[in-house]
């Protein structure tokens, strides 16, 4: 009779053991998925954050456009802030993937990136290009962007 109760004792400790086992797995699992949630809204939040900044700057260069073709001659010195704003742009849309001229740049091949470029002007080719640099660097990639940055800004020169 002893040993039938200390049979059972030991098979109930057993399957309390299993069952803390199971739920312990159970809240791993949950709480993997809840910073991959996590990681994927601050992401998405990084992105749509950047987006806002870029379109402000974007605003403010049209902006500085618009009083330039106003002022005519006499205001020379707003291409400079131009200039200054196209390049905030670059260095702030090449900071983040979802703010690059081409959709899911980062999950494409090269091969399938390559026919996007040559619809993209110089500031959106220099984004992918500091982007590409700061990520993956994939050697042809970033020098098909050199030369097409290269012959987009010769055009306007020859013009």
């Amino acid at each position: 009779m002893q040993q039938a109760i200390i049979d059972r004792i030991e098979t109930t400790r057993q399957q309390v053991t299993d069952w803390r086992t199971d739920q312990l797995d159970d809240l791993q699992e949950r709480h993997k998925a809840l910073v991959k949630q996590g990681e994927a809204a601050l992401h998405n939040g990084k992105g749509t954050l950047r987006n806002l900044e870029a379109n402000t700057l974007e605003s403010a260069r049209d902006l500085l456009s618009w009083a330039s073709d106003t002022l005519g001659p006499r205001a020379s010195f707003l291409k400079r802030g131009r200039e200054a704003l196209d390049e905030a742009l670059v260095a702030l849309r090449s900071g983040h993937s979802a703010t690059l001229p081409v959709v899911d740049f980062d999950q494409l091949s090269i091969k399938k990136i390559l026919p996007f470029l040559h619809d993209l002007n110089s500031a959106e080719l220099r984004t992918l290009k500091a982007y590409e640099t700061r990520n993956k660097a994939r050697k042809t990639l970033l020098s098909e962007l050199t030369h097409l940055i290269e012959a987009a800004s010769a055009t306007p020169a020859e013009a």
